[in-house]
């Protein structure tokens, strides 16, 4: 059962931007054709052992993962972030010795 439509409400921010006098074209996200919106948040992250950086891993993909050693170099591509963390550890683990 639909209730009836009574006056539309007023949008507060709407209503508070005229009143300062800023024009009242919010954009919510800018996609457009030459800018699709992608399908995953990006995501970077640089890790460290102490103050020792290690290197830096980022989102490539909606379930996919590249990491980086120090000098950026590739460790791999990984489909999961704990793999793409375990590579550090086996960085870190492995110089030390």
């Amino acid at each position: 059962m639909a209730l009836p439509r009574g006056e539309r409400q007023t949008n507060p921010v709407k209503s508070l931007a005229e009143s300062l006098g800023i024009p009242c074209s919010i954009e919510f996200q800018s996609v457009s054709a030459s800018h699709p919106k992608q399908k995953f948040e990006p995501l970077e992250h640089s890790v460290y052992v102490g103050r020792r950086f290690l290197g830096q891993y980022e989102r490539i993909g909606k379930s996919k993962f590249a990491a980086f050693d120090a000098n950026d170099r590739p460790l791999g591509r990984f489909n999961k972030l704990a793999n793409a963390q375990k590579a550090f550890n086996r960085l870190a683990t492995g110089s030390e010795q």
